[in-house]
């Protein structure tokens, strides 16, 4: 199964930072939102559902959180991951999906775990990729 992960951060600077760690770890098919009302309706729409949605906790006018909500509804399976600068509010409201600290000076690294971890529970344990750069050394 092709690996398409979804991005929704209103921050341009975050969106291509993200895109970047992915990319860098040869993730090829990405597609990402500024607008979290555009991705909501992508998201909704799009099937077979993406492989994985990365979401900003603070998003205007809905909140990463309900917008990965909104999106199970449509399709159950689907894996997501809340990105925060404020983990610790985001925890105390979220007992479903995994979130991560975009503030820290290890946000590369443990989105690259989360992404991974999300991805290969959805595979049934498999790597994600042909040659993989991030299993062996997180694992």
């Amino acid at each position: 199964m092709d690996t398409h992960i979804g991005i929704v951060d209103d921050n341009h600077f975050v969106v291509r930072l993200i895109e970047d760690i992915l990319r860098y770890e040869r993730i090829k098919t990405i597609t990402s939102f500024t607008k979290p009302y555009q991705a909501l309706a992508s998201f909704l729409k799009n099937s077979p559902p993406y492989s994985l949605i990365i979401a900003d906790y603070h998003l205007p006018r809905i909140s990463g959180l309900e917008l990965l909500n909104h999106i199970r509804i449509v399709h159950p399976t689907i894996r997501g991951i809340i990105i925060s600068a404020d983990p610790d509010t985001v925890y105390r409201n979220n007992p479903v999906w995994p979130v991560v600290d975009k503030s820290g000076r290890l946000f590369q690294r443990e989105l690259v775990r989360m992404v991974v971890r999300e991805l290969t529970e959805r595979d049934g344990g498999m790597c994600i990729r042909d040659s993989c750069r991030i299993c062996c050394d997180f694992g």
